[in-house]
């Protein structure tokens, strides 16, 4: 988890460094794309947890 934070933090330094300013349309496609990213993750997960659920009802 920590290695990932690490490597993200080092692409954003470099990507200021040479692109000064991200244009804010950007910026909110890929706010965009990430929160539909994590909804799908959210529901995949609750998927999972449900089926769980389900087999412990069955049994």
């Amino acid at each position: 988890m920590t290695d990932t934070v690490k490597k993200m933090d080092t692409t954003t330094t470099a990507t200021k460094k040479a692109i000064p300013k991200v244009p804010e349309v950007l910026l909110k496609k890929r706010k965009l794309y990430a929160d539909l990213k994590a909804k799908r993750l959210r529901s995949q997960v609750q998927a999972t947890k449900n089926k769980k659920y389900k087999r412990l009802v069955i049994f």
